[in-house]
């Protein structure tokens, strides 16, 4: 899932994904993304530009709301020289789910990045998967025990 402004990043961020084989929707603004749910996404690649104050509210509300299992990879795309001022409230709750990548972007580790955090994210997805497995069959032992 690409957060950027609908135009040039968005497009070719969509563009750079696809031919590197990795599906990508593009979602126009924050409170469009607040609707998804996070465990349909497998990384998030964020522009410095849609994350006003109150974008960045919603998106760590969103993080920091995660179930114990699930770290969101987060890919940001910051100008040149800039400070990172706006990603310094994400970074305490992202655990090591952030990745800063300063423009000019190389295409070629943007593209690496991406598949590392997509299979990351995979994993995560088995152990959600594992767990819920687990849960289902104890459950029925549970309601058997106090018997």
């Amino acid at each position: 899932m690409v957060l950027a402004p609908l135009g040039r990043d968005a497009e070719l961020v969509r563009r750079t994904l696809a031919e590197a084989g990795q599906a990508c929707r593009v979602c126009p603004s924050m409170h469009i993304l607040d609707a998804e749910p996070l465990d349909g996404i497998a990384v998030l690649v964020v522009t410095e530009e849609v994350l006003s104050t109150e974008a960045l509210r919603l998106l760590r509300a969103r993080l920091e709301a995660q179930p114990p299992w699930s770290t969101l990879p987060l890919i940001a795309f910051s100008a040149r020289g800039g400070s990172g001022a706006a990603w310094a409230g994400l970074e305490a709750c992202t655990s090591a789910g952030l990745v800063l990548l300063e423009r000019p972007i190389r295409i070629e580790s943007f593209v690496s990045i991406v598949r590392a955090a997509v299979a990351a994210r995979r994993r995560q997805f088995q152990l959600r998967d594992e767990l819920a497995a687990r849960a289902a069959a104890e459950a029925p032992r549970g309601c058997w025990q106090g018997r």
